[in-house]
């Protein structure tokens, strides 16, 4: 009878409010498992500039099948794929930076891990702005083999309602597993929302 008891209450948590002891459970039942070898790398480089100061990379992984979501609030019925990243220091030299990114690290399983994006980790020098996190690029089947170097230009937060805005050339940014490389210069010398757009995280 206690072991049914004990069953009732987790249950009970995770209808109201999602109970976190239960989420890791779940949370470490469908974690992603790493490859034996993980042969897709993106090569990513690019010029920072003496305004910026880039942080780190991350590599994003998302899982695609529903069963696998993370409950947010069951109340609400709220619930969002997990989310892991690799997150990797920068080692710039010069004014110039230069990394190689696993982008099948991890084995898709049942929950169908896949890597969904890179991000990027970037401050001004100038201001005392809370880091700016948010995409380069994201992946799906269907993006390109390549793109074309582009820049990134950051804003001054009081350029833009105090939150720091680092914009994207106006266009597509979708890539597939296959593109060998990446090029992205970090520029802090943007002056208007004009230069671009901004990617979510």
């Amino acid at each position: 009878m206690s072991n049914w008891l004990v069953l009732y209450f987790c249950l009970l948590c995770v209808m109201l409010a999602g109970c976190e002891p239960v989420q890791k459970v779940f949370d470490a039942a469908e974690a992603p498992r790493t490859r034996a070898n993980s042969p897709a790398t993106l090569k990513i480089s690019g010029t920072i500039d003496s305004l910026v100061t880039l942080q780190t990379l991350d590599v994003v992984y998302t899982t695609h099948n529903s069963f696998c979501d993370r409950t947010l609030s069951w109340i609400e019925g709220a619930s969002a794929p997990r989310v892991e990243r690799l997150v990797y220091p920068l080692k710039k030299t010069n004014g110039t930076y230069e990394l190689n990114l696993e982008l099948n690290k991890f084995e898709p399983g049942f929950c169908k891990w896949a890597v969904a994006s890179v991000n990027y980790n970037v401050t001004l020098n100038s201001s005392k702005s809370v880091p700016k996190k948010a995409a380069i690029v994201w992946f799906k089947d269907t993006g390109k083999d390549s793109l074309p170097p582009f820049d990134l230009k950051c804003l001054p937060p009081e350029k833009f309602k105090d939150i720091l805005a680092c914009m994207h050339p106006r266009g597509e940014y979708y890539i597939n597993t296959r593109a060998p490389e990446l090029r992205v210069n970090f520029d802090g010398q943007g002056t208007s929302l004009n230069d671009g757009r901004q990617l979510g995280e």
